[in-house]
């Protein structure tokens, strides 16, 4: 049932263009600038963010910290309520790919 409203949710979002995906997303020193440039130039610098990580990576966790309106989360943490309460939700690819394992059915 839960993933049903996950995939539910997702497919809202993509319906709806806002949901986005980035081949590769690495911060190698963890700074908020690079990350907050990055946000910028794919256009949800100003809007409530969902970061979808393929696992946790506490360089990229670190520059997020201080940069307001962005959560993150894992492929295998997220939620249908985490995906309908931001307004973007940016999905890096391999979290996609472990996402796609989680959720459907084999």
């Amino acid at each position: 049932m839960r993933n049903k409203a996950l995939l539910g949710a997702l497919t809202l979002k993509a319906k709806s263009e806002q949901l986005i995906g980035l081949q590769t997303y690495d911060s190698k020193e963890g700074k908020t600038k690079e990350t907050a440039t990055m946000l910028k130039n794919i256009g949800t610098a100003s809007k409530k963010t969902l970061l979808v990580l393929p696992e946790h990576n506490t360089m990229i966790e670190r520059s997020l910290k201080n940069i307001e309106k962005v959560n993150y989360t894992t492929a295998s943490e997220v939620n249908a309520y985490d995906v309908m309460s931001h307004k973007q939700v940016v999905f890096v690819a391999s979290a996609l790919e472990a996402l796609e394992q989680r959720v459907l059915p084999k």
